[in-house]
C-alpha cells in the first residue's frame, strides 16, 4: 500500500509570505503590551503573530487575528479585515478543519468584494483550491486556481505565479496526470530558480520526487525529496521536514525495498509531527509506518499503526483509502474476519460515498450552472429595463425641466407685460393730462391775447382818442390859470392810465409766451 503523500505536500499560500520574518514571536506578543503603540503598529503585529502561528497553532493565530479584526472593524480598514478572515480560513485548513476553513474564508470573500480587491480574491480562491486539492476535488480546485492565476500575471507577481504553478503541479500529480504534472513543477522551478525561492525549489522537488516514485526512476525520486528536506530544514519549516521525511521512507520500502531505513524516516517523521501537533502530518506518518510494516509482515503493527492513524485524521479521502486497505488486509492476514467485513465495509462506504459526492457535486455544478445561466438572462432583462426606467426618469424630468422653464419664463413674461400695460396706462394718464393742461394753457393764452388785443386796441386807442381831443381843446379854448393846472394833471393822469394800460396789456401776452 502506498499513501498519497501530494496532497500533504501541497504547499499552501499560507506558508509563501513573509519567509524573512523574525522568528522570535514571544518578543512579538510582548509588544503588543505597550500602550504607546499605534494602530499602525498595532495591527502590523496582529497581522504578523495570526500568520506566524497559521502552521504552528490554530488557537493562538485565529486568537490573535480575532483581536485585530476587532480593531480593524473600529477603524473601518476592511482590508485588514479580509486578510485576518483568510488567516482564519487557512489556520483552519492546516489543521484540516475544511468546513471551518470555508467559513472563515467565505467571510474573507464578503469583504473582499465589498472593497474590491484583486488581491484578495486571488489570495482567497488559492486557499479555497488548496482544500479542494487536499480533498481529491481536482476540478474545483484546478477551477480555483485558474482563477487566481491571471491576477497574479496580470499584477506581476512572480512569486504568487511560482505558488501557483506549483499547487496547478501537485493537483496533475494527485491525478496521476505526470506529464502536466512535471510541466507545471518546471516552470514553478524557473520562476523559482529567477526569484532565489528557496521555499518553492523545496516545494517543486518534493513533488517531481513523487512523479520519478510513479515511473519508477527511484534514484532520481530519493534525490530529489532529499533535496526537498534539506531546503526545508533550512528554512526551518518542521512541518514539511515530516511530508519529505515520509515520501523518503515511501521511496526506500517501494523503490528500494529498504524497510529498514523506511522505518527510521517514517519514525522520524512521526516524531516531528507529534512535537508540531498537526493532527494530518502525524496521521500520515502512522500511515506510512502501516505501510512498512505490512511490507515486513509485521500485520499486527500493519493494523495498529493504520487504527491510529484512522483515529488520528480521517478526512483526506487518499489517504483514508489507504488506511482502510491496510486494516482490511492486515486483519484478513491476522485471521481477524470480522474486523477484515467491518473496514471493507468502511472501505466501500468511503468509495460510494466519494463517488455520489462527485455525483451531486457534478449535479450541484450542472444546477449552478443552470440557475447562473438564469440568472444572468434575468440580471439582462432586469438591466434593460433599468435602462429603460432610466430614460423614462430622465425624459422625464427633462420634461419637468422644461415646463418649469416654460412657466418660469410665461410668468416673467406675464409680470413684465403687465407691468408695460401699467406702464403705458400711466404714460397714457399723464399724456391725457398733458393734453388737457396743454388745452387749458392754449385757452388760457388766447384769451390773454383777446384780453391783451382788446385793452391795447380797443380801450388804448380810445384813450389815445381822449388824450389827442384834450390836447386839440387846449390849443383852441382858453382856461382860467386854475383849470389850466387841473386840466394838466387830467391829461397827465390820462396819459399816466394809457401808459398802465399798455404795461396791463404787455403782462398779459409777454414775448416769451408768444415765442415758446
Amino acid at each position: 500500500m502506498m499513501p498519497i503523500k501530494i496532497s500533504l505536500s501541497l504547499i499552501s499560500f499560507f506558508f509563501l509570505l513573509n519567509l524573512a520574518m523574525a522568528q522570535n514571536l514571544d518578543s512579538m506578543e510582548l509588544c503588543l503590551q505597550s500602550d504607546t503603540l499605534s494602530y499602525e503598529q498595532r495591527i502590523k503585529l496582529y497581522d504578523d503573530l495570526s500568520w506566524e502561528y497559521v502552521s504552528l497553532s490554530v488557537d493562538k493565530s485565529t486568537g490573535f487575528a480575532r483581536r485585530g479584526i476587532r480593531l480593524a472593524q473600529k477603524e473601518n480598514d476592511d482590508l485588514m479585515v479580509c486578510r485576518l478572515y483568510r488567516y482564519m480560513g487557512i489556520s483552519h485548513y492546516t489543521f484540516s478543519q475544511y468546513d471551518s476553513a470555508f467559513i472563515y474564508l467565505d467571510k474573507a470573500m464578503y469583504i473582499a468584494e465589498k472593497i474590491e480587491s484583486e488581491d484578495q480574491f486571488a489570495a482567497i480562491y488559492t486557499a479555497k483550491g488548496n482544500i479542494y486539492n487536499v480533498q481529491g476535488k481536482y476540478d474545483m480546485a484546478l477551477d480555483y486556481y485558474l482563477k487566481a492565476l491571471p491576477i497574479f500575471e496580470k499584477n506581476e507577481q512572480k512569486y504568487r505565479v511560482r505558488i501557483t504553478l506549483s499547487n496547478i503541479g501537485a493537483l496533475y500529480n494527485g491525478m496521476k496526470n505526470y506529464d502536466q504534472a512535471e510541466y507545471y513543477y518546471n516552470k514553478s522551478n524557473e520562476l523559482a530558480a529567477e526569484l532565489n525561492d528557496l521555499w518553492g525549489l523545496a516545494q517543486n522537488y518534493d513533488g517531481l520526487s513523487s512523479i520519478y516514485l510513479d515511473r519508477k526512476a527511484y534514484d532520481k525520486a530519493l534525490a530529489s525529496e532529499l533535496e526537498a528536506y534539506e531546503l526545508y530544514k533550512s528554512l526551518n519549516y518542521p512541518v514539511y521536514e515530516t511530508v519529505c521525511l515520509s515520501g523518503i521512507a515511501q521511496i526506500y520500502y517501494k523503490g528500494f525495498n529498504n524497510l529498514k531505513l523506511a522505518r527510521e524516516y517514517a519514525q522520524k517523521s512521526l516524531n516531528l509531527a507529534d512535537s508540531i501537533g498537526a493532527p494530518n502530518y502525524i496521521a500520515s506518518s502512522l500511515c506510512m509506518l502501516s505501510n512498512v510494516a505490512y511490507h515486513e509482515g509485521n500485520y499486527k503493527a500493519c493494523v495498529e499503526y493504520a487504527h491510529k492513524a484512522f483515529e488520528t485524521d480521517s478526512s483526506d479521502y487518499n489517504m483514508l483509502t489507504n488506511i482502510l486497505g491496510n486494516m482490511v488486509t492486515g486483519n484478513i492476514q491476522l485471521g481477524n474476519t470480522n474486523e477484515a467485513i467491518k473496514y471493507f465495509n468502511l472501505y466501500t462506504k468511503s468509495i460510494n460515498e466519494a463517488a455520489n459526492n462527485d455525483f451531486l457535486t457534478a449535479m450541484s455544478e450542472m444546477e449552478v450552472k443552470y440557475e447562473t445561466e438564469k440568472k444572468t438572462i434575468k440580471i439582462t432583462a432586469l438591466e434593460k429595463q433599468k435602462k429603460l426606467y432610466k430614460y423614462l426618469i430622465l425624459s422625464t424630468l427633462v420634461s419637468l425641466l422644461f415646463l418649469t422653464i416654460l412657466i418660469i419664463y410665461r410668468h416673467i413674461l406675464s409680470k413684465k407685460e403687465k407691468l408695460l400695460t401699467r406702464q403705458k396706462i400711466i404714460q397714457l394718464e399723464q399724456e391725457k393730462k398733458l393734453v388737457a393742461t396743454q388745452a387749458v394753457l392754449e385757452g388760457e393764452t388766447a384769451e390773454r391775447t383777446r384780453l391783451a388785443k382788446d385793452l391795447h386796441d380797443g380801450l388804448g386807442g380810445m384813450l389815445s382818442v381822449v388824450k389827442l381831443n384834450l390836447n386839440g381843446m387846449k390849443n383852441y379854448s382858453v382856461l382860467e390859470s386854475e383849470n389850466v393846472d387841473q386840466f394838466n394833471k387830467t391829461v397827465n393822469m390820462l396819459d399816466n392810465s394809457i401808459k398802465e394800460l399798455r404795461r396791463i396789456a404787455h403782462h398779459m401776452m409777454p414775448e416769451s409766451l408768444l415765442r415758446y
